[in-house]
């Protein structure tokens, strides 16, 4: 791959103010390998994050293959003595779970699991955990979530359904102040769980979304401590509009300093990996079902389709279609245009264009995201906002820790940003939409030392992924979520997670 190629990449990157801010975050070594803390933080946060002992695991386990949630529950039962084994409670009942298990695996199993019947896909959207100032777990529901959808009783069934089963674990759920508190409004994007997060010094990430100043004040102040205890971050551009897909806390480090480790998405560092492994292929599947479903639903139809009319694939063998046109729609740029090319649904008459969409190498597609407007101008753009979510992160510590030391590690994510809409409530606020390329690693689930992350598909950035999180004492198990990230989420949105700790 000639670096004339990826020119156009490396000019806008220096348009965001990096080196501005890469001089204030570099200059700290890596962090060394962290460690559970089991105290309470001090902050004023009352939802407390996963780098703190799991109580209690909650998984929909609808969309995944059943190899994959034996993977979960396998890998679970190895790495924790019944002591530190969360309890696991299965939404839906995965048929054919476990022909057979040890006797150990099967103690586990009978202490430790339970299974509602219910079918549902988003667990972390429905409802919320927290703690008391005592350090006691206890949840919040969203009132709202699906209201005026097919799902909405199912996923009511299942809140009640899941507030019995805690309940009898000691975990109560806060039915005064439900997330979403007017009960006879819709749930928005902003107000489900994968958009409030904290961190480990006691603060809140949540996302600006598609809430208004009054209902993201509503939630600072139910949660957090008020607005000025949260981390306020642009998050209307992404596929779920949640800040679970753009930064999540790490780990902190060891000693006297304070460390707060973050984790973000990063376009550039996912381009760095393509770029030092030009020869491998960009994407390749691990379940056969994943051959063509990924390429019926997500971004990477749009990938391919795009570099094969490039290379003289007809566009009668293709599909396009034009981004409708609406009195509050803009493309994303002048430039970018709106047509957008995918492959067909995929059949037996298509087999041999599915199969060059498997050969693609990574210096094909960069080629594509440094030459193409659309995929330039979306690269761009999705920088330019994870850059502005470093500078307001590191502002807030700089006003509120100054004693903390920042620290971003760059996870490796794609964005395909495909259109954006001016919001008529609120004509100043543009709202982008895009979907990630490739299944974000982001969007993972921590349980204590082990780490399910979704599997991208390829080598490089699974390599890593896996090496960046060894370094904070993690062991990372990669699980086939195609399913999930199609559907615009995957494994942290999939699951829910009950954390405790000791004052």
């Amino acid at each position: 791959m000639s670096m004339e190629k990826i020119s156009s990449y490396k000019s806008y990157t220096l348009q965001f103010g990096v080196q501005v801010l890469a001089t204030w975050l570099t200059i700290f070594a890596a962090p060394p390998a962290m460690s559970q803390n089991e105290t309470c933080p001090q902050g004023p946060s009352q939802h407390l994050n996963e780098n703190f002992p799991a109580k209690t695991l909650v998984l929909a386990t609808d969309q995944y293959p059943t190899s994959e949630i034996e993977k979960i529950i396998t890998t679970l039962f190895k790495n924790n003595d019944m002591d530190r084994l969360p309890k696991i409670i299965l939404f839906g009942s995965p048929r054919n779970l476990f022909d057979q298990l040890s006797s150990e695996s099967q103690q586990k199993w009978n202490a430790k699991v339970s299974t509602i019947s219910d079918q549902i896909t988003w667990a972390q959207d429905f409802f919320e955990g927290f703690i008391n100032k005592d350090g006691k777990p206890f949840i919040r529901l969203v009132k709202g979530y699906k209201k005026g959808e097919d799902h909405y009783q199912n996923y009511m069934k299942a809140q009640k359904d899941l507030s019995i089963a805690l309940d009898q674990d000691g975990i109560g759920t806060d039915t005064l102040e439900p997330i979403n508190k007017k009960s006879n409004l819709y749930a928005k994007n902003g107000h489900k769980g994968g958009n409030i997060e904290s961190t480990n010094e006691g603060f809140c990430l949540i996302g600006n979304s598609d809430l208004s100043e009054s209902e993201w004040n509503d939630l600072a102040n139910q949660n957090c401590g008020g607005a000025e205890n949260t981390i306020k971050l642009p998050t209307e551009w992404l596929p779920a509009n949640h800040v679970d897909e753009l930064v999540k806390q790490l780990p902190r480090g060891e000693g006297a300093r304070c460390q707060a480790n973050f984790a973000i998405s990063s376009p550039k560092k996912a381009i760095e990996i393509l770029r030092s492994n030009p020869e491998e292929l960009f994407f390749k599947p691990n379940l056969g079902s994943d051959s063509t479903y990924m390429y019926d639903m997500s971004a990477l139809s749009s990938l391919c389709a795009t570099i094969l009319r490039n290379r003289g694939v007809s566009e009668q063998q293709l599909q396009s279609y034009v981004v409708p046109s609406q009195p509050n729609f803009s493309p994303i740029s002048p430039k970018a245009g709106t047509t957008i090319f995918r492959m067909p649904f995929a059949n037996e008459k298509n087999e041999d264009l599915y199969k060059m969409c498997f050969e693609l190498k990574n210096e094909d597609v960069l080629n594509l995201l440094s030459t193409a407007p659309q995929y330039t101008e979306s690269l761009k753009i999705s920088q330019g906002k994870i850059e502005l979510a470093k500078k307001i992160v590191v502002e807030f510590y700089k006003n509120k820790r100054p004693d903390c030391l920042v620290h971003f590690v760059e996870m490796p994510t794609l964005f395909l940003v495909d259109k954006a809409i001016y919001k008529q409530e609120r004509k100043s606020i543009l709202s982008i939409t895009s979907s990630a390329i490739l299944p974000n690693p982001l969007n993972n689930l921590k349980i204590n030392q082990d780490i399910f992350v979704p599997n991208s598909g390829n080598k490089s950035i699974n390599q890593y992924v896996q090496a960046t999180l060894s370094r904070f004492s993690l062991r990372t198990t990669f699980l086939d979520t195609f399913r999930l990230h199609v559907g615009g989420g995957n494994i942290h949105c999939s699951s829910q997670t009950i954390h405790s700790c000791s004052p």
